[in-house]
């Protein structure tokens, strides 16, 4: 093998505090290729039998070809190594996002350096415990994003549902009262058609915001859908959800609102609440508050009404 390859695997994560020297025969079983970009080096359609050490370039990792990268791999990091442990086929795309030269090490010679060398096992268990816990960190960064609004920054239904039902199951249990508001921005359609929907997102943010800050630590708020809201009470009885909401009405009301430098016109909320009863279905509640909510609408608007 060159010196100036030696050099260059030296640098490697894989090849740190090892004694190059000593498995040289090992390495020169491996070859050096050089890849277009595109190519596919690893596809969960065919068993991997290979780790690549990539000596120059880049590769990206997708879960299908067509979507965009989960992640990139730099010069000096490897790829494969998972699969040849699993002996499993690979869970996703390996491709060479531009021209890419890689040293392939076959599985027999990938265990043999392993066996040869204490310095190589104790990086590659580094590196897999690197990868694992970034793994997880994006898997927890999706499943973030799966239950956040984009446009509000507040949870969604998706998430409302779940957590909804916790609390629920948990008043229930510790026989504790629970409240639930529906709350609906008043007119919003029309402000919409007048203002334009850039400004209608503005008044959502601005709602979501004052919703979130105004409440407790303890509650929890979500966007429902469109331009409603939810806001969960736990462990509150009816009066004090109701105190709770006419707090966020006006803070609501007394709330500005700003796009593209223009004051937009003041914003209004109603609200519906409703108290938790022994045995009801959360779907029940969230009708009851709604039915509320309804009638505060009816009733003027900008108001707070509570389920019977």
């Amino acid at each position: 093998m060159a010196s100036h390859d030696t050099e260059l695997l030296a640098r490697m994560p894989l090849f740190k505090d090892v004694d190059l020297w000593s498995v040289r025969p090992l390495l020169e079983r491996c070859d050096e290729v050089e890849h277009p970009t595109g190519t596919v080096l690893i596809s969960p359609a065919t068993a991997n039998q290979h780790v690549y050490l990539l000596l120059k370039g880049r590769l990206s990792i997708h879960l299908t070809p067509d979507q965009p990268p989960l992640a990139t791999l730099e010069r000096g990091e490897c790829v494969g190594e998972m699969s040849l442990f699993g002996s499993e086929s690979a869970s996703a795309f390996v491709i060479c996002a531009e021209p890419t030269r890689v040293l392939i090490i076959d599985d027999r010679t990938f265990w043999d350096l392993i066996n040869a060398s204490h310095e190589i096992a104790i990086n590659l268990l580094t590196i897999l415990s690197r990868r694992v816990r970034s793994g997880n960190q994006s898997i927890g960064a999706s499943e973030e994003r799966a239950t956040v609004d984009a446009l509000t920054g507040l949870r969604n239904r998706r998430w409302l549902d779940e957590a909804f039902a916790r609390e629920v199951a948990r008043a229930e249990a510790q026989r504790q009262p629970l409240c639930v508001a529906m709350t609906d921005v008043d007119k919003f359609k029309r402000f919409n058609d007048s203002e334009g929907h850039a400004a209608g997102d503005v008044v959502l943010r601005t709602v979501a915001k004052v919703l979130r800050d105004s409440s407790r630590p303890k509650d929890l708020v979500a966007r429902y859908g469109g331009e409603e809201f939810t806001v969960l009470f736990p462990d509150t009885p009816i009066d004090d959800a109701l105190a709770a909401c006419e707090r966020l009405r006006q803070a609501i009301g007394a709330s500005d609102c700003v796009h593209e430098g223009k004051a937009l016109p003041r914003v209004t909320a109603s609200f519906g609440v409703a108290q938790l009863r022994p045995g009801e279905a959360l779907e029940e509640l969230y009708k009851r508050a709604d039915a509320a909510l309804y009638q505060a609408k009816e009733g003027g608007r900008d108001r707070v009404c509570v389920a019977p």
